[in-house]
């Protein structure tokens, strides 16, 4: 071979390489640096930035209990009682379809005398009433307590269904003049949702003016469609005082299938 294309060839290799040693550099002092603080889930991470390489754990996402606000019991007739208790799910993305409770009688010593149990469901970040009709309690029945099973079947929803799913409006406490109802609360629902519902529960909670619970009562209301406005009304047997404050929270299961006008998939 020619000794100067020998040459040649030589200085073209070299230029070649002095190339690659150039871009090897470039590359790795510019490519992004794995570290434990990018917010980013990579390098093995268990989470973002947590787990596997970084010394910070990840912490389970595990929802919270059920908050209790209060419960209480109320006559209806001489031998059947309406249960009901005030429940927040503080829990923003979580809900649950199955829900065991028990309200717990006891007596003037604090004995428990009784034991009522139940099932309802909870929306995400949803604060509502549950209410359990026609119980029967125990003579001695002195407080009613209420308690939800720590085993919940909690399923994560993408978004948070808001409070104000279902609207409120006119609400109102009627004295009524006949033989078999004493007085009602009326008023209208508003689904404010995307979707139709088989059945909604609307729940009414008397007050008296030092801010007790007083009685309870629920009704139902079938077919309520997406935008749609629908009266209800609750009916009570017993004498109830006009200056009695209002409190109403409709609520369906949003985790039932069969509940939707059209099934989802």
């Amino acid at each position: 071979m020619d000794l100067r294309l020998l040459k040649q060839l030589r200085i073209i290799a070299v230029f070649f390489i002095f190339l690659l040693v150039i871009f090897i550099a470039i590359y790795f002092v510019s490519r992004p640096q794995l570290s434990c603080f990018d917010n980013i889930e990579n390098q093995g991470e268990e989470g973002v930035d947590c787990g596997g390489p970084c010394e910070l754990p990840c912490v389970l996402d595990i929802p919270d209990s059920p908050i209790v606000n209060w419960s209480n019991f109320f006559r209806k007739t001489d031998d059947l009682y309406e249960l009901v208790a005030k429940v927040r799910n503080v829990n923003n993305n979580y809900g649950s379809s199955a829900v065991k409770y028990k309200f717990i009688a006891k007596d003037r010593e604090n004995n428990v005398i009784a034991e009522i149990p139940g099932m309802t469901f909870l929306s995400p970040g949803q604060t509502r009433y549950i209410l359990k009709s026609g119980a029967t309690l125990p003579s001695g029945t002195d407080s009613v307590g209420f308690v939800v099973d720590e085993e919940i079947d909690w399923r994560k929803t993408p978004n948070r269904l808001e409070g104000d799913d279902f609207k409120v409006f006119d609400k109102k406490l009627t004295i009524l003049k006949d033989e078999q109802f004493y007085a009602k609360v009326s008023g209208i629902v508003i689904n404010q949702t995307s979707y139709d519902f088989k059945e909604v529960e609307v729940d009414a909670v008397l007050f008296n003016k030092e801010s007790d619970a007083v009685t309870a009562g629920k009704t139902s209301l079938k077919d309520l469609k997406s935008g749609q406005e629908r009266e209800f009304n609750i009916y009570w047997r017993e004498k109830i005082n006009s200056d009695f404050n209002i409190d109403v929270i409709p609520q369906t299961n949003f985790f039932e299938n069969s509940n939707y006008v059209q099934n989802l998939n």
